[in-house]
């Protein structure tokens, strides 16, 4: 069985453009100069290890490396741009990362009211650090002790993550629909999609709301 890796482009409440990525498991962040990073988590029956490829939006590969601490592992972690550097999320911890793969710094994530949250896609919002959880809240973490300091309950599931500069976008793989979020969890508008399409993360371009999908074959 072949698995397949689409990132999909979306205008206001339609899809714009696609490419292709093979790998296992996917994470996607946009970076300036219509730049994207792209974590390839590896392949659960070959166990090869996780990459994260620097490519263009029509999906050229201009640069692919191992994130720091995963190498041989597979990964199943997510990435964010911070106008700087990537955040990428690993099992429970948080790695701080150059462009180019250089490791800066690490931390733990914590519990919120003695509840560990599995935490998904990632959101730098002005300035904050902010991750969707399995249950469906948003929280935001704090990038130096790894505490949950603030959350926003939503209705649904949470997957994938991203900021637009007003509001957030989340996934519902549940629900099978990509929506609009306020800072205090209403929904604004909605994003339908097949049912066989798994959104994994969300970026945004600063125009277009990419898509990171998991497809089977």
């Amino acid at each position: 069985m072949q698995t397949e890796r689409f990132s999909r482009r979306y205008g206001c409440a339609f899809l714009a453009t696609c490419f292709v990525v093979i790998g296992y498991w996917f994470s996607v962040a946009h970076a300036e100069e219509m730049v994207l990073y792209v974590a390839d988590g590896g392949d659960l029956t070959t166990l090869h290890s996780t990459t994260i490829s620097e490519m263009t939006v029509s999906g050229t590969v201009l640069n692919t490396w191992f994130p720091p601490e995963c190498w041989g592992e597979v990964w199943s972690g997510q990435l964010v741009y911070d106008g700087q550097n990537l955040y990428e999320h690993v099992l429970e911890q948080f790695h701080y990362v150059t462009l180019g793969g250089v490791w800066l710094s690490s931390f733990q994530s914590r519990s919120w009211d003695g509840y560990g949250p599995t935490l998904r896609g990632l959101a730098w919002k002005e300035g904050e650090l902010w991750a969707a959880a399995d249950g469906g809240d948003l929280f935001r973490i704090d990038t130096t002790t790894g505490d949950l300091v603030e959350r926003i309950e939503l209705s649904g599931n949470a997957r994938g993550l991203t900021w637009d500069g007003n509001t957030f976008w989340v996934s519902d793989p549940n629900a099978h629909v990509i929506n609009r979020v306020s800072t205090d969890g209403t929904i604004l508008s909605t994003i339908s999609h097949p049912a066989e399409w798994l959104i994994q993360d969300l970026a945004w371009d600063g125009t277009y709301l990419w898509a990171a999908e998991d497809h089977y074959d």
